[in-house]
């Protein structure tokens, strides 16, 4: 399965016409849509991820936050979302507020929403997450490789320099398959593979730079029986492994860190880190063979 920043793109959007659907489950809590309720002045908006970097064609979920000058979360302030940048990126979906599909603007550039009177959960890609109150979300995505920003402010906050903010969005044409959770014999070598492809293709990539870093703990292990972190380039096949090596036979799991990043750039520069994964090997004892 090919990695896609945080998880696979299996909701699809549907179109018709300016209307925007998102394929998201809401579970809406008693007295109605948690988007409803009297919009209330806010004095700041967040909005989460800041930055991310994604692959070509995934679909990003953006949720912004409005808070009062307490730091309190403001439930019915208006938001707005604004493509600034990035000519192929567009808005594939927004929060409704209400039930029913948002409307998009300029092309799906522009786009509306309110927050959240009463928390409520977003089935997104597998996950279930949490909108809270003084939540709202909107999602885009981008056909092409590249870097966009997405402007999100709120009309109402009395000060536009604390009530707006940019999320940077980029898009890579790679996708990733991490190491998946296993299970070894104790005193066995285990190996880690990392596979980078090209998104639009699955031709792989060659490369690419996987760094595993195992994580300190009980029982002892090493990449080689000798390194705690290693780095390793996708080959010809993309592919990039890691042998882990216990100091002594015991049960148990360890946890790796991996980092994917890209290419080396000029003067050999570090190439920008595209996503990262935690793997884990558990450790059981050999069953005995009659």
């Amino acid at each position: 399965m090919l990695g896609r920043g945080r998880s696979d793109v299996r909701r699809q959007v549907a179109v018709a016409g300016a209307w925007l659907v998102v394929g998201a489950c809401v579970s809406v809590p008693p007295g109605g849509y948690p988007g409803g309720g009297v919009r209330e002045p806010a004095s700041l908006v967040e909005v989460a991820p800041a930055a991310a970097v994604n692959a070509l064609g995934e679909r990003v979920l953006l949720v912004a936050t409005a808070r009062d000058d307490g730091g309190r979360p403001v439930p019915g302030t208006a938001i707005e979302w604004v493509l600034v940048a990035g000519s192929a990126v567009t808005i594939d979906a927004v929060d409704g507020g209400d039930g029913r599909p948002a409307r998009a603007q300029g092309a799906h550039r522009a786009a509306s929403s309110v927050t959240a009177a009463l928390p409520y959960e977003l089935s997104w890609d597998g996950d279930d997450v949490l909108i809270g109150v003084g939540q709202t979300w909107c999602v885009v995505t981008s056909a092409a490789a590249g870097d966009s920003d997405v402007l999100v402010y709120s009309p109402q906050t009395p000060d536009r320099l604390w009530g707006e903010v940019r999320a940077r969005c980029s898009w890579v044409d790679a996708a990733w398959e991490w190491p998946l959770a296993a299970v070894s014999d104790t005193g066995a070598p285990y190996t880690f593979a990392t596979r980078v492809v090209r998104a639009r293709d699955g031709a792989p990539l060659a490369g690419y730079v996987v760094t595993y870093e195992v994580r300190p703990g009980v029982p002892q292990a090493a990449f080689g029986g000798r390194a705690q972190r290693l780095v390793v380039v996708t080959d010809v096949d993309g592919v990039a492994s890691a042998e882990l090596i216990q100091r002594r036979p015991e049960t148990g799991w360890n946890d790796v860190d991996v980092t994917i990043r890209a290419p080396a750039g000029e003067g050999g520069a570090p190439g920008r880190v595209l996503a990262t994964h935690v793997a884990r090997v558990t450790w059981t004892v050999p069953r005995r063979r009659d």
